[in-house]
């Protein structure tokens, strides 16, 4: 991955780095870089290269892909190679784009925190139990590192809400204007904009994760204030809108959920929408 593969996010918040490898990527060595090809050029990535490239076992780094492959489940790691001809990757060639551009949301999910939310941080500061509200905007640094790098193919992107911020119009058009081919957006499905449905109609590989967790009662607890005849209504027309493109749906399996699951693969499978499961 580190020779395929980029992540982009903020480096304000705990364990946030600004620029690293992947969304799992942990070393004991914190260090922001403040553009893309300072961390292209770092002695950090070309170690960790080195290290894959001439050892068996996984940098201290990569320890969640192992302890993950050590149970005989597939990793982050391993599902990311199947996309890339890691095989014969001696250099860098980043194709991966893995972006946290904003964490602007609209909603509370009780599962989430104010790092990947606005909301819930503006909430908890209200309620006294943070002190400071840490919000970000990385679009300048995405927009920038989408335009520059050649061999860019796929962009996945995550929030906050995407759709939300104000920003993602100029993504969606970066994208477009790139010609990436490959473009996967992580959303809760609250928002339905014509204009980012027609840019996303050019869009060759579009892939839409709505992540939902459960339905009616038990899905606007978890994920309150959205209402899910709303959500549910904003994901068929997207299906409707566009007929091309994956649709998926991602639910995080909780004791507040476990007894509405049926009720959501009835839905899931009358739609013909595929789910994964999160534990």
């Amino acid at each position: 991955m580190p020779f395929a593969s980029v992540r982009i996010e903020d480096g304000k918040n705990k364990n946030s780095t600004l620029i690293r490898p992947c969304c799992l990527f942990n070393s004991d060595k914190k260090t922001t870089y403040t553009n893309l090809n300072e961390y292209l050029e770092s002695d950090m990535l070309q170690e960790l290269q080195q290290h894959l490239l001439t050892q068996d076992t996984l940098p201290p780094g990569c320890s969640t892909c192992q302890l993950v492959e050590e149970t005989g489940q597939l990793s982050v790691r391993q599902l990311k190679n199947r996309y890339f001809d890691v095989d014969h990757l001696a250099e860098t060639a980043i194709q991966e784009l893995d972006i946290f551009p904003s964490n602007l949301c609209n909603l509370n999910c009780i599962m989430c925190s104010p790092k990947f939310s606005s909301a819930i941080g503006a909430e908890q500061k209200s309620m006294g139990l943070i002190s400071e509200i840490i919000n970000f905007d990385e679009t300048d640094r995405v927009c920038e590192a989408i335009e520059t790098l050649p061999n860019l193919k796929y962009i996945s992107v995550a929030g906050g809400e995407f759709f939300y911020a104000k920003h993602c119009i100029r993504i969606l058009e970066q994208v477009q204007a790139s010609g990436i081919e490959y473009f996967k957006i992580t959303t809760n499905g609250t928002i339905l904009n014509p204009k980012h449905i027609e840019i996303l109609k050019h869009i060759p590989k579009l892939e839409l994760r709505f992540s939902v967790d459960g339905t009616n009662d038990h899905y606007e607890f978890i994920r309150y204030p959205a209402k899910w005849d709303e959500v549910k209504q904003n994901i068929l027309n997207y299906q409707q809108q566009l007929p091309n493109a994956k649709l998926e749906t991602v639910i995080v399996v909780q004791p507040l959920n476990i007894f509405s699951v049926f009720d959501w693969l009835e839905f899931a499978n009358q739609n013909n929408l595929e789910t994964h499961w999160i534990n």
